[in-house]
């Protein structure tokens, strides 16, 4: 647990993972009979270490697969968008817990190119949702299908995309079929 909790340690995400466990962490200190409000080291492995750490490597394990959705990219790495220095840390965490993985360095920085492609789609999606509601307000005439479009594939109130590999290689979008 400690040469992994030193490797992981730097991770922002793995931090996040962390917090969100001591609520429980917290509740049992409260509720052991006799405890002072401090936890055992087994109990700190059982109750922070063990379901953060697998959290973590469960998410990165389905961004390297490509099987996380883009919303839940939004609300993992949205704070990387400005902040590179952070993201270099995130990937450095990644490469050394996943060292026995082939060529895991490039499938991060891979992945993490494939992330920074979504935000700037998700910036385009937004110029083009200014230029429909323009267009509505102005009650220009003309041909907006392709911006109608393209708001619609992106928004997740209509359908959720996965990165998969195929999907970024070819330039391509694998919708599902659902009425358009």
């Amino acid at each position: 647990m400690m040469q992994l909790l030193h490797l992981v340690q730097p991770s922002r995400l793995f931090r996040d993972m962390w917090q969100q466990c001591i609520p429980k962490a917290v509740k049992f200190s409260e509720d052991e009979a006799g405890s002072s409000g401090t936890l055992t080291v087994d109990k700190v492995q059982e109750l922070l270490w063990t379901p953060a750490y697998r959290r973590w490597r469960s998410t990165w394990e389905r961004i390297l697969g490509g099987e996380i959705s883009l919303q839940e990219l939004d609300e993992r790495f949205g704070r990387f968008r400005n902040d590179p220095r952070t993201l270099e840390i995130e990937i450095g965490a990644v490469v050394a817990c996943f060292s026995d993985e082939e060529d895991i360095d490039f499938s991060v920085r891979q992945r993490v190119a494939q992330i920074k492609q979504y935000h700037k789609l998700r910036e385009f999606e937004g110029a083009a949702a200014a230029i429909l509601e323009f267009q509505e307000t102005m009650d220009l005439g003309g041909n907006f299908d392709l911006l109608h479009d393209f708001c619609g594939q992106v928004h997740f109130g209509y359908i959720t995309i996965y990165m998969k590999l195929d999907f970024w290689g070819k330039s391509r979008v694998p919708f599902p079929n659902n009425g358009w």
